[in-house]
């Protein structure tokens, strides 16, 4: 398991966005709710120092996830897009997929998914930095979880009348054909 940072002293810790404290730095906050408040100084992923974390979440402004439907642009968001265009830096990130206790898991040619994609939505599968900032964000807010070696959900599909259409993840489908995936794994329902 990949390693993150205690938030008091950035002694290596396992990542649990819970609890971002190692044993001893705990003490203080043994009667506190910990989403109460947190008090940090280093960012529970990235370590960094410059940007303390909030006080609501472990993490630094560098971090933190960009909420869904946010279409704003700001200084954050466009050197995190700068970042992730990087075609080199894409290349080397692992998606990492939560298939445990899914019986349901087939895999999927990531073409194919696109397709299907660029049929049922108005989400750019060509030029998906041209899509809106909002669904960038999204993008952007999987790439960083897999950089971190951190898993998420695969794509639903569901099948029905011989027609296949998506239930939930294009963004994760559009993330990993960034990062160079040929296939990947799709809960497939009817």
């Amino acid at each position: 398991m990949k390693k993150y940072h205690c938030i008091i002293c950035s002694t290596k810790i396992n990542y649990n966005i819970n609890f971002p404290f190692c044993n001893s730095c705990y003490e203080p906050f043994k009667n506190k709710k910990i989403t109460h408040k947190i008090d940090g100084e280093f960012c529970h992923l990235c370590r960094s120092e410059k940007n303390k974390v909030s006080n609501i979440e472990p993490l630094c402004i560098y971090c933190t996830p960009f909420g869904r439907k946010d279409n704003s642009i700001n200084k954050i968001y466009i050197e995190k897009l700068n970042w992730y265009k990087d075609e080199h830096r894409l290349k080397q990130i692992l998606p990492k997929w939560d298939i445990t206790n899914n019986d349901k898991i087939v895999q999927f040619q990531v073409l194919e998914l696109l397709k299907i994609i660029s049929k049922s939505s108005d989400l750019n599968t060509e030029q998906i930095f041209e899509n809106k900032p909002s669904d960038i964000k999204r993008i952007i807010n999987i790439l960083r979880l897999w950089e971190f070696g951190l898993a998420c959900l695969p794509p639903v599909l569901e099948e029905e009348n011989k027609t296949i259409n998506f239930r939930d993840g294009r963004h994760r489908v559009l993330s990993a054909y960034l990062v160079g995936c040929e296939n990947i794994p799709i809960t497939l329902v009817s």
